[in-house]
């Protein structure tokens, strides 16, 4: 089980408490990401869409984002994608929405390439960096 970074269980906390909700589009097995938020003590994601969506339904393919806004009633305005590679980054360009990417897990050669990636992405070097962005 991967430990959450300093600061993200605190950032899911307030963001649930403050009304907000908590999507988890990824690569791994649902059941495996909802494993991980129970054992760390977060509310669980309010939709968690993982490997067993299939292929066309994962990033970077815009559908999960799709079935987001579906599930909630959302429009792209209400979404703020967080992810720290570039399918993250494409799924959310295709959808129309924002992104921040997460930088805070990279060697500097991978940063490097992920802002050559992804040229007009909001990046966050930090935990704190995202609460800022987020609450204030």
């Amino acid at each position: 089980m991967p430990p959450f970074y300093d600061g993200m269980p605190e950032i899911i906390r307030r963001q649930k408490a403050e009304g907000g909700r908590v999507c988890v589009v990824s690569h791994s097995y649902a059941r495996y990401i909802v494993r991980d938020y129970e054992a760390a003590g977060l509310p669980v994601p309010d939709l968690t869409l993982g490997w067993e969506v299939g292929a066309e339904n994962q990033k970077p393919s815009p559908a999960p984002i799709h079935r987001i806004m579906d599930s909630f009633g959302y429009e792209l305005k209400d979404i703020l994608v967080v992810d720290d590679l570039k399918p993250g980054y494409t799924m959310a360009r295709a959808a129309g929405c924002d992104i921040a990417v997460a930088m805070w897990g990279h060697e500097d050669e991978l940063a490097q390439l992920v802002r050559q990636d992804c040229p007009d992405a909001c990046f966050v070097n930090t935990p704190e960096a995202l609460k800022n962005l987020l609450f204030y």
